[in-house]
Formats: C-alpha cells, structure tokens, sequence
C-alpha cells in the first residue's frame, strides 16, 4: 500500500461519515438515493467474499467497515427515516444496471467456472454505476443539497487518489488490472454529471394569484372570495387600514364577492392584478 491508496481510503470512509452524520445530525433521509445505497450493498457483500482469507488486520477492518455502513445507511433510509425518504424521485430502475453488470461478470472475468470470481467481477463493473440513481434523483427533484455536494467531492477525492495509485504501481511494478481500472475511471467520470445538472430551482418567496377559471365572457361575472394572506415581508403587528393592505390574495369561487374585511366589493381582476408582488 502507498500513500495514494491510503489517502482514497480515508476520502472514502469521509464520504460515508458525511452521508451518515448527514442523516443523524438532520434525522432526515432528504435528499438521499435509497437505491445507491442498495447498490453500494450489493457491491460490497459480493466483492468481499473472500473476509477473512487474508490475514492482513487493515483490509479485514476496512472491508467489514464497509459491509457495516452499507447496510446501515439502507436501514436508516428505509427503516429509521423512511417517513422522510423522498420515493417520488428515487424511482431509477437499477435492476437494469444489476443485469447488465451481472453479464458482464459472466462475460468478462479471470475464471467464469470460479463463483466467487463472477461475483468480484460483478461488484467492480456495478460499483462503476452505483452512483446513477443519484443522479437521476438530484435531476428529478431539482435540487443539491450541501450534503450530496460534500459526499460526490468526496468520492470524487477517493477515486481519483486510487487512479494515482494505479499509475505508481504501474510504473514501479507493472501492475495493471483491467477489471479494475477501466470500471474506476468511468466511475471517475460519473461524479461529474451531477455538477452538470441544472441548479436548485429557484421558488417564489410569496405566493401568487391562482385562477382557478379562465375569464371569458361565460364566467366574467362570476363572483369570488379573496382570501387574505400576509406577505411575509411585512411586519406582523403593523396596523394598517384596508386602504393599505400590501397582501396576496388567492381566488376562490364560492358564489360571493367580499373584500378582506369582509364588506362588499366591485374590485374586477385589474384590481387584483395590481394585489400581486
């Protein structure tokens, strides 16, 4: 091991630390892929297989560290905070990228009659992609959270320190795993889609007028009820008269006409467009 790989271990382990104490310091699943979280399971349980074949304490520590920590990011998702787990957006078919790294497992390894080399094999080509769900969610929503931008940094730092260490062992040793290589740098690359999506969605800070009929001339004279609602710019103990009222109001249609003091009004939908912020 040289400094490379240790340094893409310990961005590793940062990344995971800032998903979990992301989701216990807010108690919330917000933001979050569920199903990356699923796939980075299934990579870790079937690439580490081989637990305790070697003797070596740190790899043992690391690799039962990340077996720990994918299944408890699955549970704090979909147990723990699963009322905060936002389904909606996480609807990514990965049981298409499964297949597909599964066939490729069986096409592409070191000895196919050999389970446990299918299997590793497996785990690189889908860890390659675990991070699409991601993708998907952040693009469905709209919006990157802080926390999601630390943790993609993040795994942006580890893997690019363990390409370093590929090319020190290359040209000290000539050691060059293409199983390995080839599905790392194309996860590499897979980071940065998410810094391409379009930015948090900008919202309106007051509300604005719904209409709920179109205006014609059928339903010109059809008769509404505003109901007032307090701009949030404005201080909530000022008095003001109803001549002054700077509110927003929304339309409803309920067979009457009154103002927000509740007396009778001519006000047309000029008037209420000039209501608006």
């Amino acid at each position: 091991m040289n400094i490379a790989s240790f340094l893409g271990d310990v961005a590793h382990m940062g990344a995971i630390f800032v998903l979990l104490g992301g989701i216990l310091h807010k108690k919330s699943a917000e933001g979050i892929s569920g199903k990356m979280q699923v796939l980075y399971a299934i990579v870790f349980t079937t690439r580490y297989l081989d637990l305790l074949s070697y003797f070596d304490y740190y790899l043992i520590f690391m690799k039962i560290f990340y077996i720990l920590v994918s299944y408890l990011s699955v549970y704090l998702i979909y147990i723990v905070y699963k009322k905060t787990y936002e389904r909606a957006h996480d609807k990514f078919w990965i049981e298409t990228l499964i297949v597909l790294c599964l066939g490729l497992g069986l096409l592409e390894t070191y000895d196919i009659t050999i389970p446990e080399e299918v299997l590793w094999a497996f785990s690189r080509y889908l860890e390659s992609v675990t991070f699409i769900p991601q993708i998907y969610f952040t693009y469905k929503k709209e919006i990157k959270t802080n926390m999601i931008t630390y943790y993609t940094i993040a795994l942006i730092l580890y893997r690019a320190f363990y390409i370093i260490n590929w090319i020190i062992d290359y040209n000290e040793e000539r050691l060059f795993d293409a199983f390995v290589v080839y599905p790392g740098i194309v996860q590499f690359f897979s980071y940065f889609i998410y810094f391409l999506l379009p930015r948090d969605v900008a919202k309106p800070v007051l509300p604005t007028i719904i209409e709920q009929t179109t205006p014609s001339a059928d339903n010109i004279h059809r008769s509404c009820t505003f109901h007032r609602q307090e701009s949030l710019l404005e201080p909530p103990l000022l008095k003001r008269n109803a001549a002054s009222y700077t509110s927003i109001y929304t339309i409803g249609m309920d067979g009457r006409n009154i103002t927000p003091n509740g007396s009778v009004s001519n006000m047309n939908l000029v008037k209420i467009e000039e209501a608006r912020y």
